[in-house]
């Protein structure tokens, strides 16, 4: 396997798995009649935590979830961008590594009791949806500055602005109105598309490894 090839797989399965583990679960604990029978990323009946930490998805969601770590520590260990000076990219790398230990927090801490792992879950998980935002953020600033023009560009960074309005509406909602379900709606929309920027980042990735080798 190439250079090329090992790094597309590795952002594909980054994009991939967590989106997979958050279905997955979310499938077993509603068949298990543990969520009300509702459409989980339109009506916002639950979270994303209450989803996946029953006691028959939970276990699902950690491996898978875990996995996927693995593979966004090798996402971020190998991210390069063209034309950009090593520190700047070192900056982006270690808010990312500090985005994956806080998921890391969240996952393991998910579906036990106590004050202590409740405060830690919710650090968690308010860490990684901020650390990573701004890491990826970040990333498609850096991107912009290499010169680079290629349309695998162009989607990455309207889906990273699509990411960045949605988190300013959540806040907006979250100061303006008390409603669970709009804050649930927000967290399914958001989490999902963080994963989903992975995947247009390995479109990016190949397509200039690609030009690269010509």
């Amino acid at each position: 396997m190439s250079e090329a090839q090992r790094r597309f797989l590795i952002a594909l399965v980054s994009g991939a798995l967590p989106i997979i583990a958050v279905i997955l679960a979310s499938s077993i604990s509603v068949a298990h009649q543990r969520l009300p029978d509702c459409q989980l990323f339109i009506d916002g009946c639950v979270s994303i935590s209450r989803a996946v930490r029953q006691n028959e998805s939970i276990g699902y969601f950690r491996l898978l979830m875990s996995i996927a770590a693995i593979a966004l520590f090798y996402f971020w260990r190998d991210w390069r961008v063209p034309n950009i000076a090593a520190a700047a990219q070192t900056r982006v790398r270690w808010l990312a590594y500090i985005a994956l230990l806080a998921l890391i927090v969240y996952v393991w801490t998910l579906g036990t009791d106590g004050r202590l792992y409740t405060f830690m879950r919710r650090i968690g998980i308010f860490v990684f949806f901020g650390g990573t935002l701004v890491a990826q953020l970040m990333s498609l600033r850096l991107w912009l500055q290499s010169g680079i023009r290629d349309q695998a560009l162009t989607v990455l960074k309207t889906l990273t602005w699509l990411i960045y309005l949605l988190g300013l509406a959540h806040l907006a909602i979250k100061l303006s109105i008390d409603s669970d379900v709009w804050e649930n709606r927000f967290e399914w929309w958001i989490g999902t598309l963080l994963s989903v920027w992975y995947l247009a980042y390995a479109r990016l990735q190949w397509r200039v490894d690609q030009r690269a080798q010509l």
